[in-house]
């Protein structure tokens, strides 16, 4: 009897060991299927590969051409606009010759633009007004030391050099803006603050079509567009006078600045309603430093302004 419950307790010994060592035997398989399905996921997974430098400093940078499509979708809401125009200027020279003391010179004038192309001001002496149309100024020439003015003075057209179409009082909303384009080589080179880029536009060789070229042919223009708004906040212009003059160092210089300010969202649009000229001295050309500033108030915007309101 004690030898037959030896055997038994070593029968069942026995069989708990195989099964355990059955057991093991399949766990072991199953977790080796495991990895190796595992291993055959992570085969089968793309290859995420960290970006270049070149690919994350590109990435979100608008084109030159979405950014002056972002400001030029925020002009054409503006089908016209009348406005309150007060312009102050800075210039010590220009008061002495106007028997003025100081160096401000301010003047309140009525301001006019329709779409696309049409401009007016009307300053407190009426027969000064000047009107705008294509880029072809239209105002009364006065003759003599002063330029004297009547209303009898005639009309006479001027056409204007193209690069006047970025001249600040022209506001964003009537610069062309393909012209940063199709004169211009330009890139974009900087973001420096959130939803503003920085355009460089070097203008190109020639430009037969017009009567003059780009000023200075070897200078550039920044342009800083700010994105969201759909504005051109700040134009610097830089110029290379090498070769001019032997006391000026070689190398661009900025020499001018036009920049936006107080953007007020009316009727939808952006609109600055501050735009301020900066020109700084270049050696032997301007010694001394130059403001103007231009105000907008009592903003009317698509009013229905007629034509009639753009001829003398």
């Amino acid at each position: 009897m004690g030898n037959l419950k030896k055997v038994l307790v070593s029968l069942v010994v026995f069989v708990l060991i195989v099964g355990g060592v059955s057991m093991l035997q399949a766990m072991g398989e199953k977790s080796s299927q495991k990895a190796e399905v595992k291993a055959k996921s992570e085969r089968l997974k793309p290859k995420l590969q960290a970006p270049s430098l070149k690919s994350q400093a590109n990435s979100g940078t608008p084109t030159v051409q979405q950014l002056l499509d972002k400001v030029e979708e925020n002009y054409h809401k503006i089908k016209d606009l009348k406005a309150d125009y007060n312009v102050k200027t800075w210039d010590s020279e220009f008061a002495k010759f106007l028997g003025i003391i100081g160096d401000l010179i301010t003047q309140d004038e009525k301001f006019f633009f329709k779409s696309p192309d049409k401009l007016k001001w009307i300053p407190p002496y009426k027969p000064k007004t000047i009107v705008i149309k294509s880029n072809v100024e239209y105002s009364r020439v006065g003759t003599g030391m002063l330029f004297t003015v009547t209303k009898d003075t005639p009309v006479k057209p001027s056409k204007l050099p193209w690069y006047t179409l970025l001249d600040p009082d022209r506001f964003d909303f009537y610069w062309r803006l393909d012209e940063i384009v199709t004169k211009f080589d330009s890139r974009v080179i900087a973001h420096p603050e959130t939803d503003v880029w920085v355009i460089e536009a070097v203008p190109k060789g020639s430009n037969p079509e017009d009567e003059y070229n780009y000023p200075v042919s070897n200078g550039k223009l920044e342009v800083f567009v700010d994105y969201n708004k759909g504005v051109i906040t700040k134009i610097d212009d830089f110029s290379d006078f090498t070769g001019f003059h032997s006391d000026v160092p070689p190398g661009l210089r900025l020499t001018c600045r036009r920049e936006s300010q107080n953007f007020t969202l009316i009727s939808n649009a952006w609109i600055s309603t501050k735009l301020t000229l900066t020109k700084f001295p270049v050696p032997m050309f301007a010694p001394d430093e130059t403001k103007e500033e231009y105000t907008l108030s009592n903003i009317q915007i698509n009013t229905g302004i007629p034509d009639s309101e753009f001829e003398f």
